[in-house]
């Protein structure tokens, strides 16, 4: 009962950790355009008039107000990007990507594929694979964490396999062939967190198969 309820409790943060960043494939850009646009904001220019003694008429002078004074986050909003990182994308964010393959027809899909294939710079079937590996881990994940409470563990042990399967399919994916893999540093701590949970859910569904047997 105890090893039921622990394959519960993991297949449910299994689960949660889809939501958490996977995967950053601007390596960063997006969050250095941001940074570059506050800066931008912070520098306030103010026109203003003032008079001239010596001179009949007023000039009018600009004068820059450059605010030097740098933002500094609180802790707590420190740790609320690290668990949150809109600059990554979570499993439910990669396998939408997948949304735009429906937009076309088999013919068309099968025509993308082969010019992405036989094109060597762009690499573009390794995101491809990449997105619908993480299509299949969301359906997967979804089934087992319903399967959990239903007691169906050789269905839970079987799938959460092939997950791990999917998951080192993307990793290498990503590290390889993947044309926006720059630095280990855009592989997130989700990803990594979501293994050692579905390597959890693989070994308590097996030791709980073989105390059955």
């Amino acid at each position: 009962m105890k090893s039921v309820r622990t394959l519960r409790f993991l297949s449910l943060l299994g689960f949660l950790l889809l939501m958490a960043p996977f995967y950053d494939h601007c390596n960063g850009h997006r969050m250095k355009k941001e940074e570059a646009f506050v800066e931008e904001v912070t520098a306030d220019t103010t026109t203003f008039a003032t008079p001239d003694i010596k001179k009949s008429n007023s000039i009018v002078e600009k004068d820059t107000i450059i605010n030097t004074e740098k933002y500094r986050p609180s802790i707590f909003q420190n740790i609320y990007v690290f668990i949150d990182d809109s600059n990554s994308e979570n499993a439910f964010e990669m396998a939408m990507m997948c949304e735009v393959y429906f937009d076309f027809t088999f013919e068309e899909f099968k025509r993308e594929l082969i010019k992405d294939f036989y094109n060597e710079h762009s690499k573009g079937i390794a995101f491809h694979i990449k997105n619908i590996c993480f299509l299949f881990i969301i359906l997967f994940s979804t089934s087992i964490l319903f399967l959990s409470f239903f007691k169906k563990i050789e269905l839970v042990y079987n799938l959460s396999k092939i997950n791990l399967i999917l998951l080192f399919i993307a990793l290498i994916i990503i590290l390889l062939f993947d044309p926006f893999f720059e630095t280990y540093k855009q592989i997130k701590w989700g990803y990594y967190a979501f293994i050692l949970v579905e390597i959890g859910i693989f070994y308590t569904a097996k030791s709980n198969l073989k105390s059955k047997v």
